[in-house]
């Protein structure tokens, strides 16, 4: 079983590596990569807690967070987003690879309020 955990994430990380060199060449040539979005879940937001979304996700994937308002987020078997994890921009869409039974945390910055919506992804 260890074995395919390792060759799993080698190949998470492969795949991580050939994205981000994707992405600067693309952003060199002035090009973009499209996603499709699934119909996206919306959540309601605090500074005050972080939302953890409810099921577990079922294999490694793509997926978009947007949030109309900065927010910082995190993934893992049981996170907590603080406002020292990812920062995301308010009304920026964010494509992250989350792998399988990995839930996501997300909170706002600073004292507001506001909504994240999370979909899933596909090039």
């Amino acid at each position: 079983m260890k074995g395919r955990a390792m060759i799993k994430k080698l190949l998470m990380i492969s795949a991580l590596v050939l994205a981000a060199q994707s992405a600067v060449a693309e952003k060199i040539r002035g090009e973009s990569t499209a996603y499709e979005l699934e119909a996206p879940t919306k959540i309601a937001i605090t500074s005050a807690s972080a939302l953890t979304t409810a099921t577990y996700i079922s294999d490694t994937a793509l997926w978009g967070i947007y949030c109309d308002v900065d927010c910082f987020y995190s993934t893992g078997l049981s996170p907590t987003a603080t406002s020292g994890s990812i920062p995301l921009p308010g009304r920026t869409m964010r494509i992250v690879a989350i792998d399988d039974n990995k839930k996501l945390a997300i909170i706002v910055s600073g004292s507001t309020t506001g909504s994240a919506w999370i979909s899933r992804a596909r090039q």
